[in-house]
């Protein structure tokens, strides 16, 4: 019973506020109401090669410790090993 409430007070509050905040700033209710709700296009932000700098940049520090680690490690190679298998297997 408890549980169902809770449940229902997160429901409530999930809608409300949001609806709640349009309602306090003065915009219309109705336009998030509808069903379904109706999208305006707009034109894809441009492309930013600073950003993709700075992002292949911090991606390249943060990947650089292991693969630094790779490939200074000093493992023997792995070597199959010549067994039979078991007669269930």
């Amino acid at each position: 019973m408890v549980r169902g409430l809770v449940l229902l007070s997160y429901a409530a509050l999930l809608v409300a506020l949001p609806l709640a905040v349009v309602w306090w700033q003065g915009g219309p209710v109705a336009d998030y109401l509808r069903l379904p709700p109706i999208t305006h296009p707009r034109p894809p932000a441009g492309f930013a090669w600073p950003a993709l700098g700075v992002m292949a940049l911090v991606t390249g520090l943060a990947v650089f410790p292991l693969l630094h680690r790779v490939a200074k490690s000093h493992c023997p190679r792995w070597q199959p090993v010549h067994r039979r298998l078991p007669l269930w297997g």
